[in-house]
Formats: structure tokens, sequence, C-alpha cells
């Protein structure tokens, strides 16, 4: 199956990648953060506000699946400028739509947030908002184009490579036994999924029936509880420092889980955080 990964160099989108490779389909890639401008082992270095609509449609040639995850993953920064959280998050994902209808695409996979949209028909942050608006064009698009449309809202996504987050925040503090701060009194709450279990999921989106799906552990722990276990498992002696909320955090998150026929999470926490420590012990800098 050829497919195409729109953010394949980022945190998900990279380990999505190594699956669908693994499992012998062809796999064309675009992604801003590689300096090289033509394409490479099917790797196109783009920008998706710069490319022009003429050379997606060349991109996009023979593409029976999108797997779209570029995105302004910043919920404060969606706070603090919505409309350049809906020109990234909202146009730029029509501007996509659109070519991959024009090419020709048989099927649509769009990876939301089950914490930003909460269930609501009005989420709480620009953030949100974005993503569950995406959802409902993809509804309009697979009416009226019978565009197969698959979304995967997430929880609480962790592990090797990621880049923000408390998890991969702390960790690389904690195995220098550096002081750690945590924003508020720690009580509030994420429902924490592997990323490797992501990919799966994303697998299976490949060929399950269209639909909204929520990519989740089922389960909350509270960052404090986090922390105290990431303590345990680094071996640390970091001081612990309680600081102010941030503005537009999400307090409680506790998703049901409802993934696609065939998924669902099989990492437990204790090994997704010591495949994470070990990937960070190998990664130092």
């Amino acid at each position: 199956m050829k497919t195409l990964i729109v953010g394949s160099a980022g945190f998900i989108g990279s380990h999505i990648y190594e699956k669908y490779k693994a499992a012998g389909h062809e796999v064309i890639r675009i992604d801003r953060k590689h300096e090289h401008h033509s394409p490479k082992d099917g790797l196109y270095s783009l920008d998706l506000g710069l490319v022009t609509y003429s050379n997606l449609l060349q991109i996009l040639k023979g593409v029976e699946v999108v797997n779209h995850l570029a995105a302004q993953i910043d919920v404060r920064e969606s706070i603090r400028s919505p409309s350049q959280d809906a020109h990234q998050n909202i146009m730029l994902s029509l501007k996509l739509l659109e070519a991959s209808i024009e090419a020709g695409v048989k099927r649509f996979i769009f990876s939301s947030s089950g914490g930003a949209i909460d269930n609501s028909e009005f989420p709480t942050s620009p953030y949100g908002i974005a993503k569950l608006t995406i959802e409902k064009y993809l509804n309009f698009y697979q009416k009226q184009h019978n565009l197969e449309t698959v979304v995967l809202r997430y929880s609480n996504v962790y592990g090797p490579r990621q880049r923000d987050g408390v998890i991969s925040l702390f960790i690389p503090k904690l195995l220098k036994n550096q002081p750690i701060t945590i924003n508020g009194d720690g009580s509030q709450t994420r429902d924490f999924v592997f990323v490797k279990d992501v990919a799966e999921a994303n697998n299976i989106a490949l060929t399950c029936q269209s639909g909204i799906y929520t990519i989740s552990s089922g389960s909350s722990i509270s960052i404090k509880e986090t922390t105290e276990q990431l303590i345990k498992l680094c071996s640390s002696t970091s001081e612990v420092t309680y600081g102010i909320s941030q503005k537009g955090e999400i307090l409680e998150s506790n998703l049901q889980s409802s993934g696609p026929k065939g998924w669902e999470a099989t990492t437990s926490l204790e090994d997704g955080l010591k495949q994470t420590i070990e990937y960070y012990k190998q990664n130092r800098s």
C-alpha cells in the first residue's frame, strides 16, 4: 500500500513510519525538519505552508492513504495566538485535504486529541477547537467525496524521541540528579499511552472501518505520582519543587478507550517508562 505520512520526523510520526515500513508498505514522507530539499528515500523536506498546490498534487500521485500528523501542538501557544494556530492546524490541513481529494486518495487518517476536545462541542483551547474543526471537515469530505476517514483521538502519548511533555522533560534532569519543578500542586491527571501502541493503532487504521476512535490507556495517574515513579525508576536524588499552574493546562485527563477493532493499549506505564528512560540513557546530551 502506498502511503504518505505528513509530519513523519515528529515524535509520533517517526514511530508510525517504522511501523509502516516493517509491515511492507511503500511510504512517502513530508516533514520540514530535515536539511535536504529534494526527495531522498521517499522523504520530502517541505513545509505545508510553503509547498505549492501543484507540487503537493505531484507528491500525492498514486498515494492511497494519507496520514496527517503535522500540527502546531502547544496548547498554551494556541491560547496566545489563536489566529496562528488556526492557520497551522486548520488552513494547512484543508490544503492537504483538498489536494488529497483531487489526487484520488482513498483514505485519510487524522491525528486528533481526546484531551483537548474532551468530548465537548466547545473545547477550551484554540488547539482543541482546530482539531474538532478538522474532524467536522473530514465528515463533510466523507459524505461529499466518499473519502474514507479515520480520526484517532490520542490521550497523552509518551515514549522514546519525545521532546515535550512532563515525562520527556523530567527524565533527562532526573538522570543527572538535577532539580525539577511541577506546575501546580501535581494533582492534575494524565492518561498516558505508549507511542508504540499508538503506532499500532495507526497501522490498524490503514484498513479499519471509518470512524472516530479514542486511543488511550483508559486509566489516569497524577503528575505527582508519575514523578514519584520516574524518580524511583531513574534512581534519582533530584529535588522536587512546585510552581505556578500554567494557563490552559488540562487538569484532568481520563479518556474511555475506544480504539479500532483489534487494538488495545498493551504496554503498562511502568514498562513504557522503563523503555523511555533507557532511550534517554543511550541518547544523553
